[in-house]
């Protein structure tokens, strides 16, 4: 036979895990338990049953605890009420004690601590319903009840004080704070200095676990120290780490952490304590790298560097001044300064280390001797060192002079003859600047006979059929006036042509008097026209494009920027012919393009080819005297000239460049405003 139930119980809370474990312990205690999560429903339950005891949450979402009790109390149910309370509801809790409420219990309370007040309320609901009598016990019970609270109430405003001067040490405190679960990581409190070294608010950072703010490399090491504080393998950590700033920056730290103890019990929190020391670990990592490049620059540094104690013993030398004197470094480590010179110099020398202890630096040459014997000339920087404001020793550093010093005695015999020889070269570069000169207008002239030969062709071809015609009209005696002038004028039109195109050449190979103003543009298309037919010939079309509202007007000589421009198109037109050889099907294109740089203070036209580019050799040598990418058929004068012409006497540039399909020269000259 089952045993009856010490009693029947209703427990009211919105927490559902709290629900749950009340109705277990009870349940294991043997009493009927029943539970509602909301306080509406439970006064209706509390109508309709019969209950021993009441245990409420004070705090509940629709009707608290306390308004539950008024509401029974004012429906005339005498159900006794035990009410869960936490330290910052107790006032209510006191409140809702008079007003009718049996007992409360303070969060987190122990099982034993639930069972004893429940045991308390079921006997007391007992003894009220045997006998009314017991109304005094029930008095007393409050009395003391009051007595319990006005000491619990004490305790209270005792504990809130000292939370309130805990607050204020813990939110003012100069370093960060934060209290975290050293098993999961979550951060449960922080003060606001915390929050200023991590750059989160104080919501953002109780949503994180100190992982996610820690840089990835410091984790592995934090996790370790954290495990080893837990199993009691130290009472402190203490170190170095790295967090991510919330905008992505590194924060370095000085953190310390000890095991927060709330009870005899393990503990499951640690206080995290950090100092924001960003600022110094930059100039420590910038100092050691200082001292790191300093220390590789000396060590290879061509120049022997050196150091010495107070007394001129020799505290670090650089592999560059050990080779210099033929020994090893740790062969001279250790040794005085005097060990390195002839006894001649010693004196000398004495004066000089006087004057380091004095503060003064000086640049100076003086004569060492090696090792094996042989005197070597090195100049010398020496400089005191001053630690405080005492004399700590000297630094030098010291090159090899040798060579200079048998140079310098060279020199001197060979000023004597110097300036017949500088009059010599010089006429020799006048000469060899002549020849280039008459070689650069021996190739023009010739190429000047070719043109104006391939002008004439079709002229003459025609003057040649008008006279043959003149004789056959002639010898059949049809030959009128009107046919006559028509011929003659014919005759002169072609001739007539003939004469402008030696003038046209002559005008274009002709030097400009001076520097004068010309449209660019211009000076192109003129060219063009003139040599168009013979580009065309060679199965080359030539385009140009002016960007819209370009500067184009420049200072210098137009007509040998037309040899310059002719120079480029002639190389390209004989690239893409030397290509139409290999493929007859391949047709040569040359695109001209006329614009401004971005400051627009230039002029910059650019003439690209689709003839197969220029190999890297013929980059680099592209602009010398006598180089040629056409072997025995180019003269190697054409480019030299151009570039001396853009850039010696017009003040430009003029530069080659390999493209897809070909080569671009491009040519920059001053705008004129």
């Amino acid at each position: 036979m089952l045993n009856a139930p010490k009693g029947k119980i209703l427990i009211v809370d919105d927490d559902k895990s709290l629900l749950i474990s009340s109705m277990t312990i009870l349940k294991a205690e043997g009493y009927e338990v029943d539970v509602e999560p909301e306080s509406r429903a439970a006064l209706e339950r509390i109508h309709a049953v019969k209950y021993d005891l009441i245990v409420s949450d004070i705090r509940m979402p629709d009707i608290t605890g306390l308004e539950l009790i008024e509401q029974m109390r004012r429906a005339g149910l005498e159900e006794l009420v035990i009410l869960i309370t936490a330290y910052a509801e107790l006032p209510a809790a006191i409140d809702a004690i008079r007003k009718g409420a049996f007992d409360f219990l303070l969060k987190p309370f122990k099982p034993e601590d639930f069972i004893s007040a429940v045991e308390r309320g079921i006997r007391f609901s007992r003894l009220l319903n045997i006998e009314k009598t017991y109304k005094k016990h029930i008095e007393e019970h409050a009395e003391v009840l009051e007595k319990e609270i006005a000491f619990r109430k004490n305790i209270e405003f005792q504990l809130k004080e000292s939370q309130r001067r805990q607050l204020q040490i813990f939110e003012q405190s100069p370093v960060g704070i934060a209290i975290i679960n050293s098993y999961t990581g979550h951060i449960v409190q922080i003060n606001k200095k915390y929050c200023e070294i991590t750059g989160y608010v104080c919501e953002e950072m109780l949503n994180q676990t100190f992982q996610e703010i820690t840089y990835e490399e410091d984790i592995k090491a934090d996790l370790i120290n954290i495990k080893r504080l837990i199993n009691g393998e130290t009472d402190v950590i203490t170190m170095e780490k790295r967090y991510i700033h919330k905008n992505g920056n590194i924060v370095w730290v000085n953190m310390k952490c000890v095991l927060l103890w709330t009870s005899e019990d393990a503990p499951t929190y640690h206080i995290s304590m950090v100092e924001d020391i960003t600022e110094k670990k930059h100039t420590e990592i910038k100092l050691r790298e200082s001292e790191a490049k300093y220390r590789q620059l000396v060590e290879l540094h061509h120049a022997g560097i050196c150091a010495f104690d107070q007394d001129g013993y020799t505290r670090y030398v650089n592999p560059a001044m050990a080779d210099m004197l033929g020994y090893k470094t740790e062969e001279m480590t250790g040794r005085h300064l005097f060990d390195f010179m002839d006894e001649a110099r010693v004196e000398d020398m004495k004066e000089r280390l006087e004057r380091r202890r004095q503060g003064i630096q000086e640049s100076y040459e003086f004569e060492f001797i090696k090792k094996d014997g042989t005197p070597i000339y090195l100049m010398v920087e020496a400089a005191p060192v001053i630690e405080g404001e005492e004399y700590a020793g000297s630094i030098a550093a010291m090159i090899d002079i040798t060579q200079r010093k048998t140079m310098e005695r060279e020199l001197k015999q060979l000023n004597a003859n110097l300036e017949k020889m500088v009059a010599n070269e010089t006429e020799k570069g006048r000469q060899n600047e002549q020849i280039l000169i008459q070689q650069s207008k021996m190739a023009a002239v010739g190429e000047m006979i070719g043109l104006i030969a391939h002008q004439w062709r079709h002229p003459l071809n025609a003057i040649s059929i008008i006279v043959q015609d003149i004789k056959e009209v002639y010898d059949y005696g049809e030959l009128t006036d009107e046919y006559l002038k028509s011929s003659v004028d014919t005759t002169m039109t072609q001739i007539t042509f003939m004469a402008k195109t030696i003038d046209d050449f002559r005008n274009f190979f002709k030097p400009s008097k001076g520097k004068v103003q010309f449209d660019v543009k211009m000076t192109i298309e003129g060219l063009l026209s003139m040599f168009e037919q013979m580009f065309k010939n060679a199965g080359v079309d030539i385009s140009m494009i002016t960007e819209r509202d370009s500067l184009i007007s420049t200072v210098g000589y137009p007509n040998e920027f037309n040899q310059v421009m002719l120079n480029i198109l002639n190389n390209a037109k004989d690239a893409i012919t030397l290509k139409r050889k290999a493929d007859k099907t391949f047709h040569g294109l040359i695109a001209i393009s006329v614009c401004n740089n971005e400051e627009r203070d230039k002029v910059i036209i650019s003439i690209r080819d689709n003839g197969g580019g220029i190999t890297e050799n013929g980059l680099e040598n592209m602009f010398k005297p006598y180089y040629s990418t056409k072997g025995k058929e180019g003269t190697g004068i054409g480019l030299y000239m151009s570039k001396t012409i853009i850039e010696t006497n017009m003040g430009g540039s003029l530069t080659v460049r390999n493209v897809e399909g070909g080569a671009e020269f491009i040519i920059a000259l001053g705008v004129r405003r």
